[in-house]
């Protein structure tokens, strides 16, 4: 089973195989095993970390990288900017 993926999530706890459903080489989660991710799921990401300084949840960090993305995109010509945001043409 899929153990080693949720493993971030439910903290090392091992994932039951009842969690899980196979059909035609493919795993997927069932009803009863949903709730029990979403709720690991939920708990890692309210957990507060440090971001450039701050103590932030990690549900809010991409966020903040979204606004400074943003902030990057709008500020003027003059600014130097990343170099992984260059704009090539092909």
């Amino acid at each position: 089973m899929p153990n080693r993926s949720l493993s971030i999530f439910l903290q090392g706890k091992r994932c039951k195989d009842e969690y899980f459903d196979t059909k035609n080489r493919a795993v997927s989660l069932n009803q009863s095993g949903k709730p029990v991710v979403v709720e690991a799921m939920n708990r890692h990401l309210d957990e507060s970390v440090r971001y450039r300084g701050k103590n932030v949840k990690r549900r809010h960090i991409l966020q903040h990288q979204a606004h400074r993305l943003a902030n990057v995109l709008l500020s003027d010509e003059g600014e130097k900017r990343p170099d992984w945001l260059e704009i090539k043409e092909f």
